[in-house]
Formats: structure tokens, sequence, C-alpha cells
């Protein structure tokens, strides 16, 4: 009974579904021609591939047709994988940057007066995490554009340090490193021969190929004893193509930790529907009384007022010092004390009996373990508090303004980006040119059901108690 309702189900669902022979799928590489500018695509690209590559043009063209910068938001919710059209509309871009400027000297009576002929652009592509980077450089390299690029993956020394000492840490990777790179005859055998798997441009022997991901880049910085690290960062400046995470791109301060210079770039996020959350975490700190007291002393150096011992000649002098002390204007911000015997000073009615020898009791008491010292103990724990001072912004435009100032465009895509007026608010940056593109599964090749029950005629419900229950 069972076998014939499956078989049942089964030629229900072959009815509604269209053969997967009558959808083809894409196929080999395509030339198309977005913008003026012929693209060669890996693979023939859906429509919805297509609108986005011609709207990717838009931006990265866009100082050649106005004095202003142009920004980008694709909702790719509906779509493929979308770094290959991401790759390739920005790729061609940059070559048809090229292409211009090998052009600049003679005629071009195409281009609008207001065209300007600026450096090719790099790239700089943030990704959420390593593992997304190794899938975008497989991409590449099915591009017809991959022999030409030059690039570089930067990464923490957690994925790319290759000291098997300094590894043996863990916790503080990073300040080992530099403790081996500022201290003289410590230095890092693999740091001080990094540049051997350089270009020949660059003063290296030319091991390293183009396009790599970290793995490979770890591998043979551990065959030629070449600080991973260190390359991927020398590489930075000949790159045309430079993949982080992008919260590298985002927080000034590893960007100045890096020196990265995006001004005038072409700035490709992916997944950025985090991008409001990793801008506001940037901005944000959190400082113990520790780091603030630290900072003070260091920030007050300069204005420090020398300690003051006033010496009188009896107690009731002081007594009548801090009387008139108190009548002044200076009463609030001072800070004071006051050191005298252990005969003025001594609240241990047991010891205030002997008068005489008052200062040895004390000591005796203090020494000595057990209950009978109540006003002293060595023993004792004081209550510990950690005071921790906490700034937290709460607008992410703050720190992506940089950003939208800096580069010479900006592309955000996402699968859950829409409502794209309210990320634009929260970004404070207005997008002029946006997407939201259809899905590639035609309507036709969609099947919506419900299963109320499996085989066995056991309702499907999300209870704990079904859990303990065999097949269903």
């Amino acid at each position: 009974m069972d076998e014939d309702l499956l078989l049942e189900n089964s030629q229900k669902l072959q009815a509604v579904l269209p053969s997967v022979k009558d959808k083809s799928k894409p196929s080999a590489a395509t030339s198309y021609t977005i913008g003026g500018v012929k693209v060669e695509f890996p693979v023939k690209a859906y429509p919805s591939q297509i609108s986005m590559m011609t709207k990717e043009s838009r931006v990265s063209h866009s100082e050649y047709v106005s004095d202003y910068q142009e920004d980008l938001s694709l909702d790719s919710s509906s779509m493929a994988d979308s770094s290959s059209e991401d790759l390739n509309s920005t790729l061609f871009s940059t070559q048809h940057d090229i292409s211009m400027q090998e052009e600049a000297g003679g005629t071009l009576n195409f281009v609008p007066e207001r065209v300007r002929i600026p450096a090719v652009s790099k790239i700089f592509y943030g990704t959420r995490t390593h593992k997304q980077i190794t899938q975008i450089v497989r991409e590449l390299r099915k591009t017809v554009y991959k022999d030409g690029l030059r690039m570089t993956i930067l990464s923490s020394r957690k994925h790319t340090c290759i000291n098997d000492e300094v590894l043996k840490a863990k916790e503080n990777i990073n300040d080992l490193c530099q403790e081996l790179k500022e201290t003289e005859g410590k230095n890092c055998r693999h740091l001080t021969s990094f540049k051997k798997i350089l270009p020949q441009e660059m003063g290296g022997k030319n091991i390293l190929p183009n396009l790599f991901d970290i793995e490979e880049l770890v591998t043979l910085g551990r065959k030629h004893s070449s600080c991973p690290y260190y390359v991927a960062r020398e590489l930075v400046n000949n790159a045309d193509i430079i993949f982080c995470p992008y919260n590298y791109i985002i927080d000034p301060l590893i960007r100045k930790s890096l020196e990265l210079n995006i001004n005038k770039s072409i700035i490709l996020l992916d997944e950025a529907h985090n991008i409001e959350d990793v801008s506001r975490d940037s901005a944000s700190g959190s400082f113990d009384l520790n780091d603030i007291n630290n900072t003070l002393q260091v920030t007050l150096i300069p204005y420090r007022v020398s300690k003051i011992f006033y010496g009188t000649r009896t107690h009731k002098q002081i007594t009548q010092i801090v009387r008139e002390l108190r009548k002044t204007v200076y009463k609030d911000g001072l800070r004071m004390t006051i050191l005298s015997s252990r005969k003025h000073t001594c609240i241990n009615d047991e010891v205030l009996k002997a008068k005489e020898n008052i200062n040895d009791l004390c000591q005796e008491l203090k020494e000595t373990e057990g209950e009978s010292n109540r006003w002293y103990r060595k023993d004792r724990t004081p209550m510990s508090i950690k005071y921790t001072l906490h700034f937290w912004c709460l607008n992410s435009g703050l720190v992506f303004s940089d950003i939208r100032e800096s580069a010479r465009s900006v592309i955000l895509t996402s699968g859950t980006l829409a409502p794209v007026d309210s990320f634009q608010s929260e970004l404070g940056t207005q997008f002029p040119i946006k997407l939201e593109a259809n899905h590639v599964i035609d309507k036709d090749q969609v099947f919506i059901g419900v299963l109320g029950q499996g085989p066995q005629n056991i309702p499907l419900q999300a209870l704990y108690k079904n859990t303990l229950v065999g097949d269903v």
C-alpha cells in the first residue's frame, strides 16, 4: 500500500515538473557587448546575470561620464552564484580603462567633453570568510581575463604564518611575529627570504603564479621558506585585484595598519547585508581601567604636578592646616593623606591598653594567624569589581562615509539587501544604481507542495517527543 502511494505521488510530481532535458544548462563561454564593451563570460549568462553586469558597468564607468562617483546596490537573492558576473563585469571595466588609456594619445571623437582618463583603478573584493575567497579564485580561473591579472589575498597571520615556533603560541601570534621582526638577531628565517617567490619585477624568482588561493600561497611559502603573510602584503602595490575579508576595507584602523589606499578604487563587497554591523563595530570599543590609566599616564606626563610634602612639628598643626585648606577653591581637586604614628591611629582596644609598646603589639598581631587580629587580615580577599568603559557606535554611516567619499565606485551585493531604502538610510548613502534581479529559475520549474505525513502515515510534526520515534 505504501509503495503504491509513493509511486502515485512520484507520477504526479513528474507530470508537474518539466523535463530536465527541456531546460538547457549554461553552455560554453559567450561574448556579450555591455555598455559598448565586449565582455567574455565563461558560460552562457542568464538574463538576470546580464542585467547585473549592465548595472555594474555603469558604476565602473561612472567617472568617464560625470564628475561624481556612483554606488551600486544589488539584491541578488534570486540569482545564481554572482561571483562570476561580479568579476567579469568589473574586470572588463578595468580592461576598458586600459584600452582607453592606450587610445588617449589619439583622437577620441566618441568620448564626451567631460571625459577623464584616470589610472586603472585597483579592485578591492571583500568577502565575509576566507572560504569564499577560495571559491571566487576558482571562478576567476574560468575567465579569459585570468592570464593578465595580478592579484593578492590579505588574511591574518593565523591563516598564513608558517613559523612552527610562533604557531605553538596560538593566542598571541601577532605579537610574537612582530617581536621577531623588530628584534635584532631573532628575525624569522621565513621573513628574511620572503621575496624569493615574488615576481621578477619585484625582486623575486617568479615562483608564485598570478592566480592563487590561500592554501596554495601557504604551500609555496613552506616549500621555499618565504613568509606568505608578508608576500601577500608586498603584492598589494602591484595587484589589480586585492581579495580580503571586508572588515579589512571597512575598518579604518586595519586599513591604516596594512597601508591600504582605497582612494579612487573600485570596492566590491559580497554578502553585504553584514556591512552595517561591521561598520558599527569598527567604530566601537571597550576600555578597562588599566587602559584608561595607561592612556592618562602618557597623556598627562607634560602636565603632571610634583607631590607636595608638608611637614609640621605637631599633629595639632596639621588639623589647623586642613581646616584652612577646606576654605580654598582648590579643595575639590586635591588628593591628600596624613602620615602619623600608630599611637594616634590605632583603634584596637587591646593594643591601646599596652600604651608603651603599641608598635610591637600591632606588628605581632599583623604577623599572627588566627582571629586575634580582626582589624588586619593578610588572607582577606578584596572585593573584585571590574569597570569597563564602552563606546558603542550606533550609526554605521559614520564609518561607511569614509569609503563612500574615497572610492571611485562601491558595489554591494547580497541576497538579503531588500528593502534597499532602509539599507541606504542605515549606511547614510544613496545608491543611484540599484538592481533587484529576477530568479534564474523559471516559474514552471518550481513545484511547491506540503508533506503532512511520512511513508508510515505518521504526521510530520516538529515536536521533541517525535524525535524518539523511529522511522516516520
